[in-house]
């Protein structure tokens, strides 16, 4: 149950940072300004850009962690565990997308909702890489205790 109110506390916060009114990348662009002025105004809003889109793909490969740390804990969702956090996690993002497309200072963008794929995917390649390796070494581990009891 913790693993799901962890789960639901991130997106909560996540919606919660949609909802701010203050554009976090006029903030990042008026900082950028005063900390880089050697930069043109065309220079510090594509740096804002890219900042603002890596800040989404981090937040989701985050999400997407947790979310399938909460499905691990589910008997149900346990059997194809990264389908289900796949399709949580991607319903996260279309979610926070559309309630940004109900507030009057934001826009929900289809192209959001897949660079918060970026993260989620690479997540989830990641949890798999790990979880068989970590795996295969607790394999190898038994058969050399194993040899070891027998011999």
């Amino acid at each position: 149950m913790i693993r799901w109110v962890l789960a639901a506390a991130y997106v909560a916060l996540i919606l919660l940072f949609s909802a701010q009114p203050e554009s976090s990348a006029g903030h990042m662009s008026r900082s950028f300004f005063y900390l880089f002025p050697n930069l043109s105004g065309a220079q510090i809003v594509e740096l804002v850009f890219y900042l603002r889109k890596a800040g989404h793909v981090a937040a989701y490969f985050f999400g997407a962690l947790l979310i399938l740390y909460a499905v691990y804990g589910t008997p149900l969702l346990r059997r194809r565990p990264y389908l289900a956090a796949l399709l949580l996690s991607f319903s996260v993002a279309a979610l926070d997308e559309g309630y940004q497309t109900t507030l009057p200072h934001r826009s929900g963008t289809v192209e959001d909702v897949l660079i918060d794929g970026v993260g989620i995917v690479s997540a989830l390649l990641v949890a798999y890489a790990v979880s068989r390796r970590v795996g295969s070494r607790a394999e190898k581990e038994e058969m050399v205790y194993a040899e070891n009891e027998s011999g």
